[in-house]
């Protein structure tokens, strides 16, 4: 099957669920994406850490901090 044959089945499958599929689907997206965050905030500041310890002058540290 190609692709768009695909995505208008998805979409009308989406289109004849229930609102309280749709709602339930909607939550674990929202859910999903904080997760996402989660982690890259986290590999953001393992990475952080990886280069201090590796002793990267403070100046890098500073400015990547901010950001962090």
């Amino acid at each position: 099957m190609s692709e768009d044959v695909i995505s208008i089945l998805m979409d009308e499958i989406v289109t004849t669920l229930n609102e309280e599929t749709q709602s339930f689907i909607r939550r674990w997206k929202r859910r999903f994406a904080r997760w996402k965050q989660r982690q890259l905030r986290w590999r953001r500041r393992k990475r952080m850490w990886e280069w201090l310890s590796e002793g990267v002058s403070g100046s890098t540290g500073e400015s990547y901090r901010l950001y962090g």
